[in-house]
């Protein structure tokens, strides 16, 4: 299952657990291009650090997506 731009993770909390019983689930979260608005790196940066001591996000894969530069997300 793949969440777009998950923000802080409002939903992935709701989603995930149920997710990774019998599936996978990817935060395609806002891109970090150079350049770009702080926000979005720091957005990233915050739901990296849930993903890695959250225990309702253990398991979450992360990706980058952006509607015209990062379409390859889910792996």
């Amino acid at each position: 299952m793949v969440e777009i731009w998950p923000g802080d993770g409002w939903y992935t909390i709701v989603i995930n657990p149920v997710v990774k019983e019998k599936g996978k689930y990817i935060a395609a979260h806002s891109p970090t291009f150079e350049g770009d608005s702080a926000f979005y790196e720091r957005s990233f940066n915050s739901f990296k650090e849930k993903v890695a001591t959250d225990p309702l996000f253990l398991g979450a894969e992360i990706s980058q997506f952006h509607a015209t530069k990062l379409l390859d997300f889910a792996h």
